[in-house]
């Protein structure tokens, strides 16, 4: 069967990964300082009836290449990550703290088809405009 794609849905298709692309990094060789990047971890499915928020547990870790920071990031049931109710995505959201490459060393859940998933995965992380993150100034809050 010959599919015929109009160029609208096309150019539609386009318009929307671009926007995406504006608000986090996905799959990018490089991420900006303070940038969201993306990491999907395919896992086991789940439906509209489950509740995978409350009974799934995955937690990542990250180092930078000089050995520290090392951060802990949780993660999170995306359904099929395209808006479902239902599917097997998982995703972690991480944003570097300095330039430099990161890597994913540590994946841990309570369900074994996510324990170790993307280990090793790096993330060379390139200077920014962005001002960074609101660190808490302790000596200014006594």
């Amino acid at each position: 069967m010959k599919r015929h794609f109009r160029s609208s849905t096309v150019h539609l298709t386009l318009v929307v990964s671009m926007v995406l692309a504006t608000r986090y990094t996905v799959a990018q060789s490089t991420v900006p300082l303070y940038e969201v990047h993306e990491v999907v971890l395919v896992g086991p499915a789940f439906g509209p009836t489950d509740t995978p928020a409350r009974d799934v547990e995955l937690v990542t870790q990250w180092r930078h290449e000089s050995g520290r920071p090392v951060y802990t990031i949780p993660g999170f049931w995306d359904g099929d990550g395209q808006g479902s109710a239902a599917g097997n995505v998982f995703k972690v959201r991480f944003c570097p703290t300095q330039e430099g490459k990161w890597t994913l060393v540590g994946v841990t859940s309570n369900r074994s088809e996510l324990n170790g998933r993307n280990i090793g995965h790096t993330v060379p992380c390139t200077a920014s405009a962005r001002a960074g993150l609101w660190l808490v100034d302790y000596q200014a809050t006594g």
